[in-house]
């Protein structure tokens, strides 16, 4: 495989631009992978969720209210959980691709993460890939969130089991999703530790740029 140097090299000499497009559930790893392959790479990262803060300030659209998760609470009842998760994700599409837009006319790289990468929803880029970190365990993915905001009790307790099964079937839908798309789309099992989910991430990337003839 070639050195994490040379991908940089070639990479800054393209002319046609890479995206990587990262989608999951929180504790999924996505943030972390994509901010190690930004660094890495020298590639601008965008994400989702800064994006969704920024339109909040500009659009009173009540699908950018809230989290992803609690959508559903617009259409009536928690059974609409995947359509109220799938409706931010619509209302979101056209703000995510402003900001690819601005970095394809700056004609740079760019890492875009985010549970609002949402497969059939998010076009795929022209040369790239698209993750889906995909942690199916919600024992696992509980521990990680409340170690997150260990600092911050009164959100770490937030996380609860109703909580965290939501999230799973939200997972379960961008699984289905991107399972159905069969050109460079990649799922990754984020119950692995984080340095191996960043390994694989990579490798996938060079392999398929390489396969395409992007890379030498």
């Amino acid at each position: 495989m070639v050195s994490i140097a040379e991908v940089k090299e070639q990479l800054a000499s393209l002319d046609q631009q890479v995206e990587i497009l990262i989608g999951g559930i929180p504790a999924s790893f996505k943030t972390s992978v994509a901010t190690h392959l930004a660094s890495q790479l020298g590639l601008s990262m965008i994400g989702t969720d800064q994006l969704r803060a920024l339109a909040r300030v500009y659009d009173d659209n009540p699908f950018l209210q809230g989290t992803t998760h609690t959508r559903w609470q617009l259409l009536g009842g928690s059974d609409y959980l995947v359509e109220g998760f799938l409706k931010q994700g619509e209302v979101m599409q056209p703000i995510i691709e402003a900001a690819r837009d601005y970095h394809r006319a700056r004609g740079e790289h760019c890492v875009i993460e985010g549970v609002h990468v949402v497969p059939g929803l998010t076009s795929p880029p022209k040369v790239g890939i698209q993750l889906l970190m995909v942690i199916d365990d919600p024992h696992l993915q509980q521990a990680r969130m409340h170690h997150k905001f260990s600092r911050d009790p009164e959100e770490a307790v937030l996380w609860t089991d109703e909580k965290t099964q939501q999230l799973q079937v939200i997972e379960q839908e961008l699984v289905s999703r991107a399972s159905a798309i069969a050109r460079d789309s990649y799922q990754i099992n984020a119950q692995q530790e984080l340095n191996n989910c960043q390994q694989q991430a990579l490798t996938v990337l060079v392999d398929n740029l390489t396969s395409r003839g992007v890379l030498n």
